[in-house]
């Protein structure tokens, strides 16, 4: 749990420096004024203090400033007297802002010149409709904008508890939208992409600058394919990471997540430029900056934001995981379900019915074939070395316990020769998998016992290992005579019985099948993975 504080403390520093620095940018924004919206010369969208700049034919600029408007729909401008104060270079120069406006870049200069009064001359002039039209007909109109109407601007302090609460609503839905993907289909995944899809167009509807413009449809493939690309990622990252513990593999997933939003936006910013601009809007003719530096990092904090906020949601999970297992185990310990003793009284009826047997099939040999005899020995006290590592642990995983069966067929493949013939599971994810100690070795025993098939002269025996959703199922194949409906389970079967009734109580059920193949099914329900 230390190490899980120390990477909690670090992302959730990382988060606040960002909301912090997306405090400060805001701020700056709104008290200085220094970002002005593209817009265009016309008095049904014009607005009060909006700055016109008027390059003509001959590269001559003058510039003025609207005060207002007359009864009769005129505009009331004051005209600028120090044209040299426009820096050319800029006037053609536009971004896009990480809230998805065309922006141009003005580097306060807009503002500069509107809080300049030597700039403007005193004198009022009226503009009439037509003549505007004559200015936008005859001239290049750049035209700005103020982010916010002098007068109007808000507190910037608002901000704060704004990027914290979308911190936390977006922390809240990833957690609800995993937690009713993995109770409707953990396989398929399907509420997670809906969700995806729902994400990329709602993204694409808030920053673009009109609903089912050009400019959405690019930002929603854009969206659709970077949001796809991450959540494959991370399904790769989580196969990765999956021996690492919770701390180590959701900081490695939250540095994979920050890296790939601001490569993302970096290169994602340069091909937004090259389709939007060249295929559908301005033909290459602006010089433009979408992916530059500086708007990158204006994109990335909500990369942060949301890498963050998956942090919080896995961290959720995994905290309200471990309180339901210490809450279960304390229940069980209450009641007497789980308790050493009765675990040890189990184990000690199955352990001395394996040596009963394999004592016999060693005295069996001892005269005819003392080799086998001896490699028969040693194998068994190998497999009983192995059984003495793991008696005390009452849930192994799969591929523990097929380690311990290996060593038993060994000892019965020397009797048996080739005549015994065994397929094991080898799926990686299943072998994963926890399941009571001792659970595979007495049914494969009884299978040898009776799985024998007279028509081929042999013993074929199949273990398969399945998970569905929050179940395990274990299945034990042989080649022998269907199963008798009057059979009486022997100490191995029943005492597997036992103990699964110990630790998966009204959670298991174990069947004896016959069609379509011959099998001992053993299901685990409402199965955790994790020990």
């Amino acid at each position: 749990m230390k190490r899980i504080s120390i990477y909690s403390a670090i992302i959730i520093s990382v988060g606040l420096s960002f909301i912090f620095w997306d405090f400060y940018k805001s701020y700056d924004l709104i008290n200085n004024d220094h970002h002005y919206y593209k817009s265009s010369l016309d008095f049904s969208n014009t607005a009060k203090n909006q700055i016109c700049v008027v390059k003509n034919a001959k590269e001559k600029i003058s510039y003025f400033r609207l005060e207002g408007f007359t009864s009769d729909h005129q505009l009331c401008v004051r005209f600028g007297n120090q044209p040299a104060l426009i820096p050319l270079s800029e006037l053609e120069k536009i971004i896009y802002s990480s809230d998805g406006k065309q922006i141009h870049v003005t580097h306060r200069w807009v503002s500069d010149l509107f809080n300049d009064p030597t700039a403007w001359r005193n004198e009022l002039t009226i503009i009439s409709q037509n003549q505007i039209d004559d200015i936008n007909a005859k001239n290049k109109v750049f035209c700005y904008k103020s982010h916010y109407p002098r007068g109007e601007k808000p507190n910037a302090i608002y901000l704060l508890p704004l990027n914290i609460t979308f911190l936390l609503v977006v922390a809240i839905l990833i957690f609800l939208i995993l937690a009713v993907n993995d109770f409707i289909s953990s396989t398929k995944n399907i509420v997670s992409l809906v969700s995806i899809i729902v994400a990329s167009v709602l993204v694409a509807w808030l920053f673009s600058a009109s609903t089912f413009s050009t400019l959405f449809y690019v930002f929603l493939v854009k969206n659709l394919l970077t949001f796809l690309l991450l959540y494959h990622l991370i399904k790769v990252v989580n196969r990765k990471t999956k021996i690492y513990d919770f701390g180590k593999r959701e900081f490695v997933k939250f540095l994979f997540i920050a890296a790939f939003g601001f490569f993302g936006e970096l290169l994602g910013g340069g091909l937004f430029n090259y389709i939007y601009f060249d295929f559908f809007e301005f033909g290459g003719g602006l010089m433009y900056e979408f992916g530059n530096f500086s708007n990158v990092l204006g994109w990335f904090k909500f990369w942060i934001f949301f890498a963050v906020a998956n942090f919080m949601s896995n961290l959720t999970s995994y905290v309200m995981a471990l309180r339901k297992e210490e809450k279960m185990f304390k229940l069980q310990k209450s009641e007497g379900t789980l308790t050493s003793s009765t675990l040890a009284s189990i184990q000690s009826r199955i352990n001395p019915h394996f040596l009963y047997n394999a004592l016999n099939s060693i005295a069996s040999l001892a005269r005819t074939e003392p080799q086998k005899t001896e490699e028969m020995a040693l194998q068994l006290a190998k497999f009983y070395d192995q059984c003495s590592d793991i008696r005390s642990k009452p849930m192994i995983t799969l591929a523990e316990e097929l380690e311990i069966l290996k060593s038993y067929l060994k000892i019965e493949k020397i009797r048996f020769g080739d005549r015994l013939q065994v397929i094991l599971p080898t799926d990686d994810d299943v072998l994963e998998c926890i399941i009571p100690s001792f659970t595979l070795q007495p049914i494969v025993e009884n299978a040898i016992k009776y799985g024998y098939s007279s028509e081929e002269n042999v013993i074929h025996i199949r273990i398969t290992a399945e998970t569905n959703e929050n179940s395990l199922t274990l299945r034990v194949y042989d080649s022998g005579p269907p199963f008798s409906a009057n059979m009486h389970s022997g100490y191995g079967l029943s005492s597997i019985g036992k103990k699964l009734k110990v630790l998966f109580p009204e959670r298991h059920t174990i069947s004896f099948i016959n069609e379509p193949e011959k099998c001992v099914e053993i299901v685990l329900n409402n199965y955790n993975k994790v020990k």
